[in-house]
């Protein structure tokens, strides 16, 4: 078994030592693995086939195995990993290859972000393996990756601002998928991943405009508004960290550091006001575009309904306004008469008010006779 295994894995130097160690059960249960593995990928089109060597390599018990088995796992898993790519490149471009592909891409970008450094290391690498060479050009186009991998720096700065680490929860769900990201410790270990999956986006945008920039801003733009959607305000879309990130690369403002962070002497900062720029004109584009969609009856419609949306506004407030001075008044009107009458009664507001136009015309009356 051992010389199978040796013949497997030679192109993995840094599995022979450990291999050469093993005894009986170690090498059966790498067999074991190996064969169900690649038997998995090679006749299941799910994305979740390749997917479940995870649970080997997120398993606790196999990174502190004294004999090296997680090593031997990370061999196995690359070993499935290249028949996985061939498979997908003999298969004929379709939409399920497509949502097969972008569901791996998925994945590798949210375990990129896993606790465990070294679950990390081999996401990165399956998933510069997957994006590298143009094999899957498409998935730097893709609306899916790329709203991914904005929810995913979105999420991550949550972590990074002291004043709310009691806050943040232990895991955080990514929008539109079933994964969850959970933070690792501290907050420099936050910051790290931060900023290394920042620069990673930023590669990912680089070879995307060098492929379709028309699409990839029409992506971004798509996922503006998507996050608009149903809503009065832009909020959302002004303070989520994706996507200014991507607006600043887009603008070349960029830098490559965090606002209140220091990382090798340099500082990541985001232009809200490049946001806000962002958002308001991408309002304002969707308004002349509702305009310029409307025929003559439509838009005379439009503007007749507004005309009168304001006049019953103005009347309203008008309305209001004088319902507010007569109430003043009667307020006057009723502080100059004492709330209990000469047989001790408390008096309500309206015998209050009674007595006052009562004293009014006495009044009246006396300063006539006196003239």
């Amino acid at each position: 078994m051992k010389s199978k295994l040796n013949t497997i894995f030679s192109a993995y130097p840094t599995a022979k030592p450990f291999i050469d160690r093993f005894g009986f059960e170690q090498s059966a249960y790498t067999l074991s693995v190996y064969y169900l593995e690649t038997f998995r990928v090679r006749h299941s089109l799910v994305p979740s086939a390749f997917q479940c060597i995870f649970q080997y390599l997120e398993d606790p018990g196999l990174l502190k195995d004294k004999y090296g088995l997680w090593t031997l796992m990370t061999a196995v898993g690359r070993k499935s990993f290249e028949i996985y790519v061939d498979e997908m490149k003999k298969m004929p471009k379709s939409p399920e290859r497509n949502k097969n592909l972008e569901g791996q891409c998925q994945f590798f970008m949210i375990k990129r972000t896993h606790v465990r450094a070294e679950v990390r290391d081999e996401a990165k690498l399956y998933l510069h393996s997957l994006l590298s060479k143009n094999a899957f050009p498409h998935l730097f186009c893709s609306s899916v990756v790329i709203e991914t991998l904005m929810n995913i720096i979105n999420i991550l700065s949550y972590s990074l601002n002291e004043d709310n680490l009691h806050k943040v929860t232990a895991h955080h769900r990514v929008p539109d998928t079933n994964y969850t990201i959970q933070f690792v410790d501290t907050h420099e270990k936050r910051l790290e991943l931060f900023n290394a999956f920042v620069d990673f986006g930023r590669t990912f945008i680089e070879q995307a405009l060098m492929m379709s920039p028309t699409l990839l801003k029409s992506c971004i733009q798509q996922f503006m508004l998507k996050l608009s959607e149903g809503k009065k305000t832009s909020n959302a879309a002004r303070q989520h960290k994706g996507l200014h990130v991507m607006w600043e690369y887009l603008s070349t403002y960029s830098k490559a550091a965090d606002a209140n962070s220091n990382v090798g002497g340099t500082k990541l900062h985001y232009r809200a006001d490049f946001a806000d720029y962002m958002v308001s004109s991408g309002e304002r584009s969707a308004a002349v575009g509702f305009v310029e969609g409307l025929d003559r009856h439509d838009y005379r419609t439009v503007l007749a309904d507004v005309k009168n949306e304001m006049e019953t506004a103005v009347q309203n407030r008008s309305t209001s306004l004088d319902k507010y001075k007569l109430l003043q008044q009667r307020r006057r009107r009723m502080s100059v008469v004492a709330p209990i009458n000469d047989k001790g009664n408390v008096l309500d507001f309206e015998e209050r008010i009674a007595i006052c136009k009562t004293t009014t015309k006495k009044n009246k009356k006396q300063r006539l006779y006196c003239c």
